[in-house]
């Protein structure tokens, strides 16, 4: 995939999009299985397939949809296509137990770097409040977000031109930018918020030092 145009399938149509994503996703799990990967067990009375349930997890989040709203909606206008889908539920289970397996299949799909990257630090808010000081969850912190305190994790993705993620970093909500070094140290031509002005290699917007001197940083 040449990295300096499109996604391939933002050239699609949703139908057409759906087809792609699902022959996709079938021979990439072929591929792993024929390489002796083990893939997640069939659940009890589970009649969709892990290809489609797959399939429409990756769909949905390509749309940025919802995954539950999305997912609902599909047990009735995706019918044709899906016509077994299990309960929301077990949808989650089988998503949970395939996780190592989605995040895979998202680094496949995302083509790697391209010539331009974009890192960002997102707030995983698990408790708000006096809640925070009693979150016991491992390597979570509490941290200061957009909407205040919070206690929980910060997601650190760095995203290529093409709009998709091809590689993050799960921290504590405490977490700064700097943290990010190790993630984007081989990384050429990053863009960054003001926060990642300290990050060797990340151009950064134009920011104000003590005193409202202005540093350029060669933003356009």
């Amino acid at each position: 995939m040449d990295s300096n145009r499109e996604h391939p399938l933002y050239y699609l149509d949703a139908e057409t999009l759906l087809v792609a994503i699902y022959i996709w996703v079938d021979d990439e799990l072929k591929a792993l299985q024929a390489q002796g990967f083990k893939l997640p067990r069939k659940q009890r009375h589970q009649k969709a397939t892990l290809a489609e349930l797959l399939t429409l997890a990756i769909f949905l989040l390509l749309q940025g949809q919802d995954l539950a709203k999305g997912y609902l909606a599909a047990k009735t206008t995706l019918k044709a296509y899906f016509p077994s889908l299990p309960h929301l539920s077990r949808f989650y289970r089988v998503l949970q137990k395939a996780q190592g397996l989605l995040a895979h299949l998202a680094i496949r799909l995302s083509g790697g770097q391209g010539l331009l990257q974009v890192v960002d630090l997102k707030p995983i808010p698990l408790a708000h409040g006096h809640r925070v000081h009693g979150l016991s969850l491992p390597e979570a912190a509490v941290g200061v977000g957009p909407l205040g305190a919070f206690g929980g994790y910060v997601l650190m993705p760095v995203m290529n031109e093409r709009g998709l993620f091809f590689r993050w970093a799960l921290l504590p909500g405490n977490a700064r930018e700097t943290w990010g070094r190790e993630l984007l140290a081989d990384l050429p031509a990053v863009l960054g918020d003001r926060g990642f002005r300290w990050v060797q290699g990340v151009k950064t917007p134009p920011y104000r030092v003590r005193g409202g001197k202005v540093v350029e940083t060669g933003w356009r």
